[in-house]
């Protein structure tokens, strides 16, 4: 009797390892969606009060959401970090000091980038 009940466990441990196997491995949450591109579907350059010393710039990407968004301007050095405010949407805005000097062909550059992918998009500055 001992025999088949060591034939029977054989077998069930077979049988557990054959749809183990063949079932294979389901992707990650993780992994899903990963071949879907970084876009930006809108980039926004408000300044209502123009671009003068103390002014504020307020930028506004709108595009894939839980990625990192930045801002470069031409001829400014330093890099405006947007946060995401809600989903899909990042934002910040930039005070206007002494030592930044804008001009007409001037223009900001969003990237947004997720997962090592990036995008990008252009806009000119509201400066006349």
């Amino acid at each position: 009797m001992s025999i088949h009940i060591k034939s029977f466990a054989r077998m069930a441990l077979l049988a557990f390892i054959a749809v183990t196997v063949s079932c294979g491995t389901a992707p990650m949450k993780s992994d899903v969606g990963k071949s879907e591109a970084v876009k930006i579907d809108n980039f926004e350059v408000s300044a209502p009060n123009g671009v003068n010393v103390g002014d504020d710039i307020t930028f506004t990407v709108r595009g894939t959401p839980g990625g990192e968004a930045a801002v470069l301007i031409t001829g400014v050095p330093e890099t405006v970090y947007l946060r995401e405010i809600e989903e899909g949407v990042y934002g910040s805005e930039l005070t206007v000091h002494f030592h930044m000097l804008f001009f007409p062909h001037d223009f900001a550059r969003a990237t947004l980038t997720k997962r090592g992918q990036s995008a990008t998009a252009d806009q000119k500055l509201p400066v006349e």
